[in-house]
């Protein structure tokens, strides 16, 4: 998943500088610090259990956005890298799926309480509140 992520990213940023444009500077919220000091106090199968919702979870709300702004941009440039993200999304959503079913937590589905918000804009399937700088 690492090496996928860092693709990803370079992908994104080799597109920005071949279009000019600035890539926001991603800062980590409140929300995300709480939750990585969280995951912090935990181990062994309780931390695993914890991760493996807070990956599902992440990347289900990733692969939404992702959608919806596939479905508003129209620079064919952007259009393709965001399908491959899609792609690379859905693979990550189906091995965390797959890893809580064989860690013994295929129905502990998370759920608004239990899960902090991921740091980034927006509600699923609306247009999140920033447009993305790319």
């Amino acid at each position: 998943m690492v090496t996928d992520h860092q693709q990803s990213e370079q992908g994104v940023v080799q597109l920005a500088n071949q279009k000019g444009l600035v890539l926001y500077n991603y800062q980590p919220s409140t929300v995300d610090l709480a939750t990585d000091a969280a995951l912090q106090n935990l181990s062994g199968a309780e931390y695993d259990q914890a991760y493996l919702q807070l990956q599902l979870a992440d990347h289900q709300k990733a692969l939404q956005e992702l959608q919806f702004w596939q479905s508003q941009v129209t620079d064919p440039d952007l259009k393709n890298l965001l399908s491959q993200a899609i792609t690379t999304t859905e693979k990550h959503v189906s091995l965390a799926s797959s890893s809580m079913s064989g860690a013994g937590t295929a129905s502990s589905t998370p759920t608004a309480s239990s899960t902090p918000a991921p740091s980034s804009s927006g509600t699923p399937g609306t247009a999140p509140s920033q447009t993305p700088q790319i």
